[in-house]
């Protein structure tokens, strides 16, 4: 199997990519499973990270929910969200929108056409120093429809209002929200 994003050898059975994190397919029970540590969902043999959740399998926490820094932790919506209600506004006031995934998963990067890299997110036009990674982080939606922010690199850093999240850390995003993707610097909104 071959990742659609990075181009990447990936084993049978695999929900995203080992490499850039990408889903791959729909996960698909089998007799020998890996239960999410974040989520509790129940995953197929040799998945790297969770069919539900996203959270890389190794290295899931033990909590049942994804966690953030109580200042950034806000109601959750009052009802299920669409992914075409998401949106980031730059820095100069353009709306970029979110395009229909029905995985829920979004990344968010600097597009890199000789790699093969194309981020459902392309900072590009609103990065003029290269600050943020081809593949900086992603954003998805958890069961409960919460959006959520991953950073998957340490390079340039990722910040919501200002503190700098762990790579691989869920962290649930609000309306309202400042991301920093290096010097990049957007805000998160979602439609009514």
């Amino acid at each position: 199997m071959i990742c659609p994003n990075c181009g990447a050898e990936q084993p049978e059975g695999a929900n995203f990519c080992n490499r850039c994190g990408t889903r791959l397919s729909q996960p698909v029970l089998t007799s020998i499973s890996l239960t999410c540590a974040r989520c509790g969902h129940v995953n197929p043999a040799g998945s790297k990270f969770c069919g539900e959740c996203g959270a890389p399998l190794e290295a899931a926490p033990m909590s049942p929910q994804p966690t953030a820094p109580a200042h950034l932790v806000g109601k959750p919506p009052a009802e299920p969200i669409v992914s075409t209600a998401l949106r980031l506004i730059s820095s100069n006031g353009t709306i970029i929108h979110f395009p229909p995934n029905p995985a829920n998963a979004w990344l968010i990067g600097r597009e890199d056409p000789v790699n093969a890299i194309h981020p459902d997110i392309d900072l590009t036009p609103y990065d003029p120093d290269r600050t943020v990674s081809r593949r900086h982080a992603r954003i998805m939606l958890t069961a409960g429809n919460q959006p959520i922010i991953v950073s998957i690199t340490a390079t340039n850093w990722t910040k919501i209002n200002g503190t700098r999240i762990e790579t691989g850390q869920p962290v649930l995003l609000c309306p309202g929200d400042r991301i920093e993707f290096g010097r990049c610097v957007v805000t998160f909104d979602m439609q009514s």
